[in-house]
Order: C-alpha cells, then sequence, then structure tokens
C-alpha cells in the first residue's frame, strides 16, 4: 500500500478469523476526510490488515522497476476491496508481525537483517532473535536489529525495549510502527492509534509511516495510487539491489536534469514508500518542464492521503483543462477515484482517456483497468497479492 508489498505467507504471528470470537465495537471514528480516520476503525479490521503487513521475500526482487501493469495490479485489489464482505470476526494469535524494510533503505547489514526477518516470518522466533543479537553484538547502533530484537522476543519485554528505543530515537517510524503493533497485541488500541499516528507525524517519509497509515485506516486501501509513467524504468536495473536502484536513478536524475529522469527517480522513491522525496523530485520535474503533463499530473497525484485526499483532486482537476487533449491526466484521475470509491467516476475517466490515447499506453492501460472494474463483483474481491506498489 505499497511500496513493493505483497501479501504475506500466513504465519502463527497474524491474525486468523475465529468464527466463535464475538465483534469487537469501534474504537474511533470521523465522518470526513479532513482529519483522523474516515471509518470507524474496529480491531477486527485493523486484525485483518494486519495480516497483509509483511514483506515477502519474493516481493522484495521485484525492484523498483518495470511499471507496465502495475497499476491495472494495484486498482484491480483495490476495487476488490471494496467487493469484498466485511470480516468481523478476525482476532489475533500469536506474535507481531515485523517489517524492517532493511533492503528498502539500504541500511548497513542489510543482508543479516531481510535474513533474520524472513526466519522471523517463518515463525522461528528463537533463531530470529540469535541472528538479530547476532547482528547487534558487531553492529549495537543497528536500530533494525534492535527492533527485531524486541519483537522476537515476544512478549518478554517487547513494549518496554520498544519504547526505550522509542525515547532514544524520537524521529523513527520504524520504531513507532513496532511500538504501535506491540501495544495493539497487548488491546491497548488507543496507545497503538498513538504510535501509529506518531510514525506519519515524525518520518513520513519511509516505509514505516505508509504500514501505519494502512493502520490507521484500516477500511480504505492499502497504499496510495502512484504515478505510472507512459515509459519503463530502466530495465538493466531489475536485478540489483533496491537501495542500487535508487543510488543509480538518483544518479542519473542530477546528472540528466531531465523531466522524465527526474520522473522516474521519483516513481521508484514513491515505491520504496518514500513519498516525500518522491514529491520533491515530480515538483522539480513540473517546475523544469510546466507544459509537461506527466511530470504535472505525478506532482499532483503524489499529494493524496488518506486522511486528506482533497489536495491531489485540487491539483488534478484544473490539470483535465491545461491538457485537455492528455491522456495521463483521466487516467490518474480514474485511479485517484478508485482510491475513494468514487468507482462511476473512474470508469468515466478512463473511458476519456481511453478515447484521448488510440492504441498509446495510457488508452491500453484505460481498456484494461475498465475490463476488471466489470470483472469484480461485490463479496468476490479480496486486498490480495499484487507485484508492485501499495
Amino acid at each position: 500500500m505499497p511500496l513493493v508489498i505483497l501479501l504475506a505467507p500466513q504465519i502463527d504471528a497474524f491474525c486468523r478469523t475465529r468464527s466463535s470470537r464475538r465483534t469487537v465495537m469501534p474504537l474511533q471514528r470521523e465522518e470526513t476526510f479532513t482529519r483522523g480516520l474516515i471509518f470507524p476503525l474496529g480491531r477486527h479490521a485493523v486484525c485483518w490488515r494486519i495480516t497483509l503487513i509483511q514483506i515477502g521475500s519474493r516481493a522484495k526482487r521485484i525492484g523498483l522497476v518495470g511499471l507496465v501493469g502495475v497499476a491495472v495490479a494495484a486498482a484491480t485489489a483495490v476495487l476488490a476491496f471494496w467487493a469484498r464482505a466485511p470480516d468481523e470476526t478476525a482476532s489475533l494469535e500469536g506474535r507481531p508481525p515485523l517489517a524492517l524494510d532493511a533492503e528498502l533503505t539500504g541500511v548497513q547489514n542489510a543482508a543479516e537483517l531481510t535474513e533474520a526477518e524472513g526466519v522471523h516470518q517463518e515463525g522461528r522466533a528463537d533463531d530470529a532473535l540469535d541472528l538479530f543479537e547476532s547482528i547487534l553484538s558487531g553492529q549495537p547502533d543497528s536500530l533494525e536489529a534492535a527492533v527485531g530484537s524486541a519483537i522476537a522476543r515476544w512478549p518478554a519485554g517487547t513494549t518496554a525495549r520498544l519504547r526505550t528505543l522509542a525515547l532514544s530515537n524520537e524521529e523513527s517510524a520504524l520504531v513507532q510502527f513496532h511500538l504501535g503493533l506491540a501495544l495493539f497485541w497487548e488491546e491497548r488500541e488507543q496507545a497503538a492509534i498513538n504510535a501509529w499516528q506518531r510514525a506519519l507525524e515524525v518520518e513520513p517519509n519511509s516505509p514505516s509511516a505508509l504500514r501505519a497509515e494502512n493502520l490507521l485506516f484500516p477500511d480504505v486501501p492499502r497504499g496510495r495510487p502512484i504515478f505510472v509513467p507512459s515509459t519503463e524504468l530502466d530495465p538493466s536495473l531489475r536485478d540489483r539491489p533496491l537501495a542500487e536502484q535508487l543510488a543509480a536513478l538518483d544518479a542519473a536524475a542530477e546528472s540528466s536534469s531531465s523531466a522524465d529522469s527526474l520522473i522516474a527517480h521519483g516513481v521508484a522513491l514513491q515505491r520504496a514508500g518514500r513519498v516525500v522525496s518522491a514529491a520533491e523530485r515530480f515538483e522539480e520535474a513540473a517546475r523544469l518542464e510546466r507544459g509537461n503533463a506527466e511530470a504535472r499530473v505525478a506532482a499532483a497525484l503524489v499529494r493524496f492521503e488518506k486522511g486528506d485526499p482533497t489536495p491531489a483532486f485540487a491539483a488534478l482537476g484544473p490539470l483535465t483543462t491545461a491538457f485537455p487533449d492528455d491522456a495521463v491526466v483521466r487516467y490518474h484521475l480514474a485511479l485517484a477515484l478508485i482510491w475513494i470509491r468514487d468507482v462511476a467516476g473512474a470508469e468515466a475517466q478512463l473511458a476519456q482517456a481511453a478515447a484521448l490515447d488510440g492504441d498509446g499506453f495510457y488508452e491500453a492501460q484505460a481498456l484494461r483497468l475498465l475490463e476488471r472494474i466489470g470483472e469484480v463483483s461485490p463479496g468476490s474481491g479480496s486486498d490480495g497479492a499484487l507485484e508492485g506498489p501499495s
């Protein structure tokens, strides 16, 4: 929700459906998009959403390049989300999950951290703890290893350790996100909400902040709508580590200073969960080439937030007048409309995009998405696996 996030394998740590458990009443309600939660935040809804947190090892190898079909896959999952039958009986079992994003952020010992996270995901908490402690013995300041160690110890001192880490790392969304998970497992829902809100506030430019947003808005589809350029990113980067992909695209953007290179880097940053940095690249591209519709649309769409999507729509709307014959505007306006459940509006925009871009990239994508809209029926969907951003 985006980020290269897939639906994780079912493991002991995750929520499971238990028909014998009572429905839990919502914790909090906010009726508008302008502040707080826009739907009732029930424990069952958060429980269900937590099953989608973990990044699987296959997902990590997808990388940040290769965008054809990504938007259709993501938007299809959103449509299926809206069509799903709500599960009001999900409950917690096992231990809190772990999502360190070491490969995305390129921290030291990323490979070892990813291995330890995978072991934890397999349900081998004691083995994972040994691996995290081994990393800490050689790199005692590794925040990711410290968080992993705390979660792997569950329930022995997990929350206390995470609180201590939060005190010494006040600007870390990673710590706040996992602290929220631990608190939620202890059935301290409001404290968990506070931690997730804190994650969004202190470090919005991080994958952990977006995961926290997913849990704060459990009745809204995962992730955010992602800008999709009409050209592929450099396919030669596909097999390189994610941090190297970002570094290469950054270097290309700095050396060429073209709108296309800035957009390419922005797209990769957005998929890596660094939405603030992505917005900066898109804005730079839009300033460089005011007549570039893709740059202007990217800069508008990246403003979408679940707490308040209105800035994105306020920026996208005028672009339909500024670029009346450009399908990229209509196509991405449709993606944003799908995220707020205006499927009829999205269909109208997709039809216009297809008409404007005969035999072009956005026509093909719009027609594919229109076809998928027709296939999704109430009760048939789920927030399923995406080979792309979330």
